[in-house]
């Protein structure tokens, strides 16, 4: 029987690749950048199962958090007064599909040829989760204090830089709109 890590793998393994299909196969933008949420956070929580805490919240924070809510605003900021998003037939459907199987295929083949040298004898992931278990800290203590402390102004300056960009692209876009 599997284990509950191995159940949340497929889950979230499923929940990724389902949340691509979606997106490969939608008309609407607005579900593609859906779909993209759904595939972005599967991954970000099979990043959390593999203990990289770092890699989960950057895949949060700057992919969910930073690039889906620049497309969703560019979305909404340049859809017609109607409100209805753009909706066409994709012109490379077919050879986009038969591409998208033959890297699965591909990626099925090197995971089958490489899984015993690769996942095999890997002693570090009980180790992980004895750790993790017993409370101790994970790869984001340091990393926070760090941020807190020495990384806090450039963190800051990155801030303001990216809201400065939204204001910005959300002020041309209203500029371009009355003309």
């Amino acid at each position: 029987m599997p284990s509950l890590p191995q159940v949340l793998f497929y889950v979230f393994a499923g929940l990724a690749v389902g949340g691509g299909v979606w997106l490969l196969l939608s008309k609407n933008l607005l579900h593609m950048a859906f779909a993209l949420l759904l595939t972005l956070l599967g991954l970000a929580a099979i990043y959390v199962l593999l203990y990289a805490d770092f890699v989960a919240v950057a895949q949060i924070m700057v992919y969910v958090g930073g690039v889906l809510v620049l497309i969703l605003f560019g979305l909404l900021l340049s859809s017609n007064a109607t409100g209805s998003f753009v909706a066409q037939e994709p012109v490379n459907r077919s050879i986009g599909l038969l591409l998208a199987v033959v890297l699965l295929g591909g990626g099925i083949w090197a995971l089958v040829q490489s899984f015993d040298a690769a996942f095999g004898h890997y002693p570090a992931v009980p180790a992980l989760a004895q750790q993790a278990a017993l409370g101790h800290y994970t790869s984001l203590h340091g990393l926070g204090k760090q941020l807190i402390s020495t990384y806090v102004l450039p963190f800051e300056i990155a801030s303001v830089l990216l809201l400065v960009a939204l204001v910005g692209a959300a002020a041309i876009t209203k500029q371009t709109s009355r003309k």
